[in-house]
């Protein structure tokens, strides 16, 4: 049985996540600020690291071995004492209590951004300043629990259709047609992509991919930004 882990599975990309590696037939547990109604599913603010800390060493009491940990939390406010801690800080010290949990090949994946490297004019500086952090951190994983067998990479999400904005954009058809005319595919993604991608990192296939940053956005990241006018 393989064991996987997702923090914040209960929405969005992380939603379509946690669906398809219960697909898949994984024995998952998802961790995010409300539970859902899936199996294995459990509530914890990760803002609050005493209760990071009681959840994680009282939850695996018994020994659970993790062969694939997946971080797609999200923060929603303005303040960057919270953001970094929900994004960086509980990252670290997740990973920290449940090293001792990790197998040989276990393989960690962490929900990025390209705000970690161009400028995204809809999201704050707090958000452009945890996913440069988060991008570095995944690479120092890589590094230096590579010794391990243990692998880590990040996933780059560039605009995708969701649950939690197909209203938006069907209200604003506008912008998909522009989006749409702009990528090389000559398509938007969907929240599936992502888990697919996911999926193949979290699987033996991806046995010696690790520290990589790959970008899903249908091939616009590889297009000179004049070309974009």
């Amino acid at each position: 049985m393989t064991n996987s882990l997702i923090i914040g599975g209960s929405k969005g990309i992380g939603y379509s996540i946690s669906k398809a590696l219960i697909k898949r037939g994984d024995n998952l547990f998802i961790i995010s600020r409300k539970k859902i109604k899936l199996k294995n599913s459990y509530s914890l603010n990760l803002l609050d690291e005493i209760s990071v800390k009681k959840f994680f060493k009282n939850f695996f009491k018994n020994k659970i071995k993790i062969d694939n940990l997946i971080f797609s939390q999200r923060y929603r406010g303005d303040k960057y004492e919270e953001e970094n801690q929900l994004i960086i800080k509980s990252t670290q010290l997740i990973i920290k209590i449940l090293f001792k949990n990790f197998k040989k090949n276990t393989s960690i994946v962490f929900i990025g951004s390209p705000a970690s490297k161009y400028i995204a004019k809809q999201v704050n500086l707090s958000y452009h300043l945890t996913r440069a952090s988060l991008n570095i951190l995944m690479k120092y994983y890589a590094v230096n629990l590579g010794k391990y067998g243990i692998r880590s990479n990040s996933v780059m999400t560039g605009t995708v259709i969701k649950k939690e904005n197909k209203k938006y954009f069907k209200e604003n058809p506008k912008i998909i047609s522009e989006l749409i005319k702009k990528t090389p595919l000559k398509n938007i993604g969907k929240s599936d992509d992502i888990a697919n991608l996911v999926m193949f990192l979290c699987s033996n296939k991806s046995s010696f991919i690790s520290g990589q940053s790959i970008t899903v956005d249908g091939g616009l990241s590889a297009i000179m930004h004049e070309s974009l006018l």
